[in-house]
């Protein structure tokens, strides 16, 4: 718009207007004045200037428009909207018109209008600046709206017209939203070159890696993504160290790359900060499990347990580490609980594991209790057999020397 206004102030371009203009002509200078004070930022001047020209010319379409503008500029959206609206009414065949309604609504909330006006107005858009603009703010409200699907195409050309940086960052969202973390993963590097400290771009790359790392279905693929991360991690926690999520979120980056001291101390960190933070918790609680210290896992998951009840995740992890200290009955237990909560094939089997082992052990401890039992029995008879032979033998002797 900007580009617009600064054409216009010359002698030419005005003349040209005053030209234009059939009615009563505007006078070149109280134009002028109104468009000076709208490029110093007096808004309030200026819309009191392209007030008092529509007033006298009520037919001149561009005075409404930049009426408009000023009362955009000054936060008055209704009063915007209706002045731009009466500018289309005279001369719809103007884009910057078109935009300048969309501005309007998009500023006042009024997403799903923002996007029809800008939908009217497509065939006007002629040049790579308008449709640069269109697409833009078509795909900024369908945002908005969270529609993410129809965000994407329009992001899309308007990337491909410019590479701007909210266009990056904004088309990024978009595909980490669809769960197309293929996709997202090259715009965030562009937008991350464009803003190299921006905490969202540098979290939304971080999840983005970890979710890729997951789906990924070689060993050498995953660990080259969690190696990633979590490098982009530590970048988010140079810009962000004290921030608990961020924290969190770089555990758990540490945790995918097998970093575990690493993941560790930040656990401990945000648990430190938030004594309460179940999301922790579970995650310390399944670094301690990978490190195979059974105990402290156990620990941990008691306090998540109580912290997030109704969280299976928590009663899995805790059964497989009470089940790896051979605590199978205490194990069974929370298998169950987290088979309420969320039906699994995979606890069942844990179940089943447990229980079978149950068995076994049950079935060893009779077994052991029966030779031991036996072996008692024999060791009682040998012991009797040998006090009778004792006996026997001590006959005999003073038999003999009887004789």
């Amino acid at each position: 718009m900007l580009r617009t206004y600064r054409k216009i102030t010359s002698l030419s371009a005005l003349l040209a207007v005053a030209v234009a203009i059939t009615l009563a002509p505007v006078a070149v200078a109280d134009f002028d004045q109104a468009l000076d004070y709208w490029n110093r930022g007096k808004y309030v001047e200026a819309a009191a200037g392209f007030q008092e020209i529509v007033d006298q010319q009520p037919e001149y379409d561009y005075g409404w428009f930049l009426l408009g503008m000023s009362l955009l500029k000054m936060k008055k959206y209704d009063d915007s909207e209706s002045s731009i609206q009466k500018a289309i009414d005279l001369n719809g065949e103007r884009f910057e018109y078109h935009r300048g309604l969309a501005s309007a609504r998009y500023n006042a909330a009024r997403y799903a209008r923002t996007i029809a006006v800008l939908k009217t107005a497509e065939s006007l858009a002629t040049d790579a600046s308008s449709q640069f603009s269109l697409y833009r703010l078509r795909g900024l409200s369908y945002i908005a709206l969270e529609k993410w699907a129809d965000a994407v195409p329009d992001l899309e050309k308007a990337m491909k017209i410019k590479k701007d940086p909210d266009v990056l960052a904004r088309l990024s969202k978009s595909y980490y939203k669809l769960r197309h973390y293929d996709k997202a993963l090259p715009v965030l590097r562009q937008a991350l070159q464009a803003d190299a400290s921006s905490t969202s771009l540098l979290m939304r790359m971080t999840n983005t890696l970890l979710n890729l790392g997951a789906e990924a279905t070689t060993a050498t693929e995953k660990a080259g993504y969690f190696k990633e991360a979590l490098t982009t991690a530590e970048r988010l926690q140079a810009v962000k160290g004290n921030d608990r999520e961020v924290t969190n979120l770089f555990g758990r980056a540490a945790f995918s790359a097998k970093s575990y001291p690493k993941a560790e101390q930040a656990f401990r960190k945000v648990i430190a900060q938030k004594p309460d933070h179940c999301y922790a918790m579970v995650n310390l609680g399944k670094v301690y499990i990978a490190m195979e210290r059974w105990a402290d896992a156990d620990g941990i998951l008691r306090d998540a347990a109580t912290c997030a009840p109704k969280m299976a995740v928590v009663y899995e992890s805790r059964g497989f580490a009470l089940m790896k200290q051979k605590k199978l009955d205490e194990a069974v237990v929370q298998f169950k609980k987290a088979l309420v909560l969320k039906p699994s094939a995979s606890t069942r089997r844990m179940i089943e594991t447990c229980t079978n082992n149950i068995q076994v052990a049950s079935q060893n401890a009779a077994m052991a209790a029966r030779e031991a039992e036996q072996a008692a029995a024999a060791e009682q008879a040998q012991a009797e057999y040998d006090e009778a032979l004792a006996k026997t033998e001590k006959w005999e002797e003073a038999r003999r020397r009887d004789d």
